[in-house]
């Protein structure tokens, strides 16, 4: 008789895929300066490894979000242009250049995916309904979280490394590069990781627990927007470049620091360069200990009350805002007004949803109006009114809302859908996309639209007025297509493990482009031609919203098999 191996029921399951990966590798590596920091190595494995189960358990990891697919696409095909660039520099700055490039790229990217992403684990302090019994150090928590952010963050600087490691050695003439770019990337990803965590223990520091995770929220929308706007006008302003390449501390600051590591491999380095690489080293991997070294109990003081703000219970229930009027006036039906109404009323106080959506949002204007208002600071206005076009990037923000949208931290509310005798849940879930897009979507319009005539002038309000009505016009257009949760009705995970948008996504990206190049051609070409694209855009917002209120789009279901039929479960079914 064969035996069988008896079931542990305390065995915690291991976590699989990429990030449980990288996971398991930063704990290894940061073995020998755990207990130098204060930090329990044992406790640190299976807090880690309970992120990695939480994030993992809904399906596969090797199925990704079709948002994060898209950036992991962007991160590939930025190293090719690392390379592009060095090779072109390679006259004027030198063959070493492709170490720095790779430095700031990775730097760049793995910052803004954590920052964007996975700041919430920083944050979020559900887990401590489990933890708030067990003497848990609060450094240990910050430790785990700060190692499952950068586990996220290491596939992307894998990707980014992937074309500097292939194509440097034709660059630098040998073979440095396959050892050089990993070491590189490696100090990309821990600085950007630690700048995340060192900016929220000084942020704790200086706020104190209770106002901690509502300055979060705007301390890190505000770096999202610095570090786009770095990236978008530093490469416009030759002059600022100039001054810092021939600033005295240049040689002695990363990333120009690393451009040291060609001397050194071909001993031709002097004392000070190599003095000037080992501090940038040792800069980039000392500011993650840092910020676990700081962290102290008021860590956990602020997570037991990690409200983003005080709500108020009769206007919660009781809702006669301009949010209820104009849901009143949208919707034709009391199923439509009944969604309309859950959804506006949650956009304006769920944790997670805000979180990501309202960074998305921020990072996205001040990506786009930056680099607009660099092509007009250079004299180039008329380049400048056709890039305007570029704002219709928004609207692919739109759908990243909604795809956002389906989390929440009290899933229960949902339930009074599958209580409520409702004879059509496709206008509940209709009404409630709705909600949606007048309580986030459309403040986000109206400020691109006051951006941009604060940018631009006045002169310019028909272009900003085509550039926006296209962005509604591709939103209402391509909603339909995408396949959406009830708002606020899944229980919150790290990462949405689906790839059923993803072909609707790139299918947007390529219109988005499409669009931004033909409004862009009709201004270089064509006498007037906002003035002629204004009604043109008119018209398209007309039948794009007939088709937004007749189509509402496949409604997904429930991800989890083993929920109990709902009435959005058969229609899910249904579709």
């Amino acid at each position: 008789m064969a035996s069988t191996k008896a079931h542990d029921p305390w065995r915690l399951p291991q976590g699989t895929g990429a990030t449980a990966w990288f996971a398991r590798l930063g704990v290894r590596a940061g073995r020998p300066f755990w207990g130098l920091l204060g930090v329990e190595r044992t406790t640190l494995e299976t807090l880690v490894r309970l992120l990695c189960t939480v994030d993992t358990r809904r399906s596969n990891e090797q199925q990704v979000s079709w948002m994060q697919s898209l950036i992991a696409i962007g991160a590939f095909k930025s190293g090719l242009f690392v390379f592009v660039i060095a090779w072109l520099l390679r006259t004027h700055v030198g063959t070493d250049a492709i170490y720095a490039l790779s430095f700031v790229q990775t730097f760049a990217l793995c910052a803004l995916v954590v920052l964007n992403f996975h700041a919430d684990a920083l944050v979020d302090g559900d887990d401590l309904r489990i933890l708030g019994a067990t003497p848990v150090r609060a450094r240990t928590v910050y430790a785990s979280r700060c190692v499952y952010m950068g586990a996220h963050a290491a596939l992307l600087a894998s990707l980014c490394a992937f074309w500097p490691l292939a194509l440097g050695p034709i660059i630098t003439k040998n073979a440095w590069p396959l050892i050089v770019v990993p070491v590189v990337a490696s100090c990309a990803l821990v600085a950007a990781v630690g700048f995340v965590a060192l900016s929220h223990t000084l942020l704790l520091m200086t706020v104190g627990a209770k106002r901690y995770a509502g300055a979060a929220l705007v301390v890190r929308t505000a770096l999202v927007c610095g570090l786009l706007g770095v990236l978008q006008v530093l490469p416009r302003r030759p002059d600022w470049m100039r001054a810092c390449w021939e600033h005295p501390l240049r040689e002695w600051l990363p990333p120009t620091s690393f451009l040291h590591w060609g001397p050194v491999l071909r001993g031709e380095a002097s004392s000070a360069q190599v003095q000037a690489l080992v501090l940038a080293l040792a800069g980039c991997v000392v500011i993650l200990p840092v910020a676990i070294a700081l962290t102290s109990r008021r860590y956990l003081r602020a997570l037991h009350s990690s409200e983003i703000g005080s709500t108020n219970a009769k206007h919660n229930l009781e809702d006669r805002g301009w949010f209820a009027r104009v849901g009143a006036r949208l919707s034709r039906s009391s199923q439509e007004r009944a969604g309309f109404g859950y959804a506006s009323a949650l956009a304006r106080r769920e944790k997670p949803f805000l979180r990501q959506a309202l960074v998305m949002s921020a990072a996205t204007l001040g990506g786009s109006l930056l680099s607009l208002v660099g092509l007009q600071q250079e004299g180039l206005p008329q380049l400048a009114r056709g890039a305007m076009a570029g704002l219709v990037f928004v609207a692919v923000v739109a759908v990243g809302i909604f795809d956002v949208a389906r989390f929440t931290a009290t899933p229960q509310a949902r339930w009074i859908f599958a209580a409520a005798p409702l004879s059509d849940l496709t206008a509940v879930h209709r009404g409630a996309l709705l909600g949606v897009l007048v309580t986030i979507w459309l403040p986000l319009q109206l400020t691109a639209a006051v951006l941009g005539l604060v940018c631009f002038g006045m002169e310019l309000w028909m272009h900003t007025a085509v550039a926006l009505l296209g962005s509604c016009v591709l939103t209402l257009w391509w909603a339909p297509r995408f396949q959406y949760y009830l708002p606020f009705s899944e229980p919150f995970s790290w990462q949405d493990n689906s790839l059923r948008n993803m072909l609707p996504a790139l299918a947007m990206l390529a219109s988005v482009g499409v669009l931004t190049v033909a409004v862009g051609l009709i201004y270089a070409f064509v006498p007037y031609g906002a003035l002629a694209l204004l009604p043109c855009a008119l018209g398209g917002l007309y039948f794009a919203w007939r088709r937004f209120r007749s189509v509402p789009g496949p409604v997904a279901g429930p991800s989890r098999k083993s929920e109990t039929e709902t009435p959005l479960r058969a229609i899910a079914k249904a579709h």
